[in-house]
């Protein structure tokens, strides 16, 4: 599911989605929104900012606040620009790693 489809969501509840700061606010005055929607909006926070209009950088931070937890010590302590930086390096190393792969294999019949 992407981020119009979970405000649509929210709307056909007679609720939006606003931003507050970095926060993701339902305002309505309808039934609450189901558990299963409340989880999805949190596990697609940063798109559904981006979407409402959130500042990129805004969603970015978002994005590292909710990775920051499960990494080794020695990246927690990372500024967000610095993690950014080694996030963008993993990006590039995989994806120069599979165009090397892709080069490697055997054309297929059609190709």
């Amino acid at each position: 599911m992407n981020a119009l489809e979970l405000i649509d969501q929210v709307r056909a509840l007679e609720a939006e989605v606003v931003l507050e700061g970095r926060r993701l606010v339902i305002r309505g005055n309808g039934a609450p929104l189901p558990d299963e929607l409340h989880a999805a909006l949190r596990q697609h926070k940063a798109e559904v900012m981006v979407a409402l209009g959130a500042p990129t950088q805004m969603a970015v931070e978002a994005v590292l606040d909710e990775v920051r937890p499960f990494l080794p010590p020695a990246l927690k302590k990372l500024s967000n620009e610095n993690l950014i930086v080694l996030v963008n390096w993993s990006v590039m190393h995989a994806w120069n790693k599979s165009v090397q792969a892709a080069g490697k294999r055997q054309p297929v019949k059609g190709d």
